[in-house]
């Protein structure tokens, strides 16, 4: 897993303590989620793979930082 996914989504400061919250990975994750719940289904086929809710959103996920990364590095 790339440094760019365990990077904090939503870091805050309280009295100079860095609190992380969640991991941009399980913020695409859920937000991928979010999507697929909306649309009725529980079980997906990406990539002719056939996979659950939760796998395919941590797939999206993954893809979506892979694609981030190359966009950052180029």
């Amino acid at each position: 897993m790339s440094s760019l996914a365990n990077e904090p989504a939503f870091p805050f400061f309280n009295d100079e303590n860095l609190y992380p919250g969640i991991t941009k990975r399980e913020y695409f994750a859920a937000m991928a989620m979010q999507g697929l719940i909306s649309a009725g289904k529980e079980n997906f086929i990406i990539n002719g793979n056939k996979m659950n809710l939760d796998t395919s959103s941590f797939y999206i996920a993954d893809a979506m930082i892979a694609e981030s990364e190359k966009n950052v590095l180029t």
